[in-house]
């Protein structure tokens, strides 16, 4: 299970080759050959500096190239996937005890992220909260760099509804990603609708996103049916269970077409009453 922080260990070295790193970038924005030492600088400076770095990625490749602080070779790996990174405004959605979840409005994907000394909840405290930072690759787990520019902006009404309608339909189409490492399997179309259609709320928050997937794919309008007769099917099947009623049942939407005492003499009444085109639109469920 992943740690909410990373020992101090690691978090020293990442720190110290990060700040490296940064030092690097300024002195070649400078045009220094060589490195000297640096004052103590503010966190403006250290923002300005991660925005070169993240602008000009090349700078990665002139610093492994010339390993001005004789790193070794695996120190120098992981400084080389920081290339990967992903330098962005994001959207603090929650807290966990293992991570912060970041969401990506760019891309729209999710990131478990891990916090370097202190959790990034003791300075942000209200969420959803909208950042700009830099996450990166660290001994296979997400950081980021430990600088976070903030607006301060509390998110209320029908914006917060759409910021987290944004996240869920993020972790619905490509889970929580936990580490860059890991192999990310968009889902299909069918495994949107069908988590679009889960709940009944879903089904109110998810409307526009349900009627874009059917008209890009109109062979999954049943799937829409189907999701919706098992929906209603839930209050139905609680209305005829108070009344004592048993069998097997049929339903189309929102209406009971067929019953019967088993599910074989109800499949027969399917086709005896609901056109072809709509019987695999039918919910089925049993008392």
């Amino acid at each position: 299970m992943i740690k909410m922080k990373l020992s101090q260990e690691e978090i020293d070295q990442f720190i110290r080759l990060y700040k490296s790193l940064l030092i690097y970038a300024k002195q070649k924005n400078k045009g220094f050959n060589k490195l000297s030492k640096e004052k103590r600088m503010y966190k403006d400076e250290w923002l300005n500096l991660r925005d070169i770095l993240a602008n000009n990625m090349t700078i990665i490749d002139e610093y492994i190239n010339e390993n001005p602080y004789n790193l070794k070779s695996e120190e120098l790996n992981i400084i080389k996937q920081w290339k990967n990174g992903i330098y962005s405004n994001f959207f603090i959605i929650e807290y966990e005890n293992e991570y912060t979840v970041m969401y990506d409005n760019q891309s729209g994907k999710s990131y478990a992220v891990m916090s370097l000394n202190d959790p990034i909840s003791e300075f942000i405290e209200y969420i959803p909260s909208y950042v700009r930072t830099f996450l990166l690759p660290f001994k296979g787990k997400i950081v980021y760099d430990g600088l976070i520019n903030t607006d301060n902006v509390i998110f209320v009404g029908s914006t917060l509804k759409s910021i987290m309608s944004m996240y869920k339909k993020s972790i619905a189409k490509y889970g929580l990603i936990k580490s860059f490492d890991e192999k990310i399997n968009e889902h299909s179309d069918e495994e949107l609708l069908k988590f679009y259609l889960k709940t009944k709320s879903n089904l109110d928050n998810y409307y526009d996103e349900i009627e874009d997937i059917i008209v890009k794919n109109p062979s999954l309008e049943y799937i829409f049916h189907k999701e919706i007769g098992r929906i209603n099917s839930r209050k139905i099947k609680s209305k005829l269970k108070d009344n004592g009623v048993k069998g097997f049942f049929a339903i189309l939407t929102d209406t009971v077409v067929a019953s019967a005492s088993n599910k074989s003499d109800l499949n027969k009444r399917i086709e005896e009453v609901v056109p072809n085109e709509k019987r695999n639109w039918i919910h089925i469920f049993n008392i």
